[in-house]
């Protein structure tokens, strides 16, 4: 439940900025988001974290280069 309300708080804020990603760019992070539920799934908190941190870490840059850019 904690997971899917964060994921709808971060697409409203994905979409407030007028983000528009590239399908190349959804598909990558359709698989990020399938190695982090991978883990998740496997018990594995470790790897969960680690994934899941990588991708906030590469979300953050790329949302203030778009920031940026306008």
């Amino acid at each position: 439940m904690f997971v899917s309300m964060v994921a709808t708080l971060l697409r409203q804020v994905v979409i407030a900025m007028n983000y528009s990603g590239s399908r190349d760019e959804a598909l990558s992070i359709a698989r990020v988001h399938r190695r982090i539920l991978d883990a998740i799934e496997a018990r594995d908190v470790g790897a969960a974290i680690r994934r899941s941190a990588r991708h906030v870490d590469a979300t953050e840059r790329v949302m203030n280069s778009q920031v940026k850019a306008t």
